[in-house]
């Protein structure tokens, strides 16, 4: 059964929550208090400081901000929705097989005929040939390489003390907040743009050439205007298409990772699910026990009438 809208405005039975952690395993993700406070992530094998925004939130924790000032920026006024972090990894990752995008846990082709012909449609009009539609299989995903995905990219400072949160960048800029950061940029001639930047490692040797040092904190912003949480959907020139309408009991969770191809090393999970409010579950619940009360009784008196049967 097809999940409904989300909101209230629309009738809605189901929220949007959001939680995040270091690896796969949802039961070790933090809620995310959506325009509000940053969360601190520590794993393995990166620690990251993660900051994520929904313009016009109605979801869950209730106490979330409706949206946030980011949007108010120049460079933000079309977004629904970002994922900003800087991140410290614990050792060098080359440029080549840190990826960032959606992996699925269960196959998506049976939903192809719907989503697919979109999927084409972004790509083109992306214009990104690095995005891969790996759509097929047990374990589908759509992924890009870090360096064309990131909306913008920071190289902050290198070993960056507790105090150096994301707070310091609550809009973050492509660039640098070093000399010694610029000059990484500068060696290898990459633009001083963001779109410019996403050109220039389309090309797999350039990304190559890039290094992720551990130990020097980076800043990372991912959105975009494509995606409006505040109903699921998709936007196209011209259309929306209701990506609610996709969900069911199985696959309500859209899931953003971070991740290194090369040694399934995984930094940073990101996860959108649609869930079931607490009062409407509570009101469920009643609704639920009240009919299941009701066979129960209707299933007594029907025992009562053929035991009565037997008398005569």
């Amino acid at each position: 059964m097809p999940f409904p809208r989300l909101y209230p405005d629309s009738g809605a039975q189901y929220r949007l929550r959001v939680t995040a952690g270091t690896e796969d395993d949802s039961t070790h993700h933090q809620n995310v208090e959506v325009n509000g406070a940053i969360n601190s992530l520590v794993g393995r094998s990166a620690t990251a400081n993660l900051a994520v925004k929904v313009k016009y939130y109605h979801g869950l924790p209730l106490s979330s901000p409706l949206t946030s000032n980011y949007f108010d920026h120049a460079l933000h006024r079309d977004d629904e929705f970002s994922i900003a972090f800087s991140i410290v990894f614990d050792r060098d990752v080359n440029g080549n097989d840190l990826v960032f995008g959606n992996f699925f846990d269960r196959p998506i082709e049976h939903k192809l005929p719907v989503g697919f012909p979109i999927l084409s449609s972004l790509e083109e009009r992306w214009g990104d040939k690095s995005i891969e539609f790996n759509v097929q299989g047990d374990f589908p995903s759509i992924h890009a390489p870090a360096l064309t995905s990131f909306s913008q990219l920071r190289i902050g400072v290198e070993g960056p003390t507790e105090a150096q949160k994301l707070g310091r960048h609550s809009v973050i800029m492509e660039g640098s907040d070093t000399e010694s950061g610029s000059n990484i940029f500068e060696q290898q001639g990459v633009p001083t743009t963001a779109k410019g930047r996403k050109q220039f490692f389309q090309a797999a040797e350039k990304r190559e050439a890039f290094w992720f040092f551990g130990g020097i904190q980076y800043f990372a912003d991912f959105g975009n205007h494509d995606l409006n949480f505040r109903d699921l959907c998709l936007k196209f020139p011209g259309k929306e298409l209701p990506y609610y309408q996709l969900l069911d009991d199985e696959e309500h969770e859209l899931r953003y990772t971070l991740k290194n191809v090369k040694t399934g090393e995984v930094y940073l999970v990101v996860v959108f699910s649609v869930v079931m409010s607490e009062v409407e579950a509570i009101t469920l619940s009643d609704k639920q026990n009240a009919a299941a009360d009701l066979v129960a009784m209707e299933a007594e008196m029907a025992n009562v009438r053929r035991q009565n049967r037997c008398r005569f």
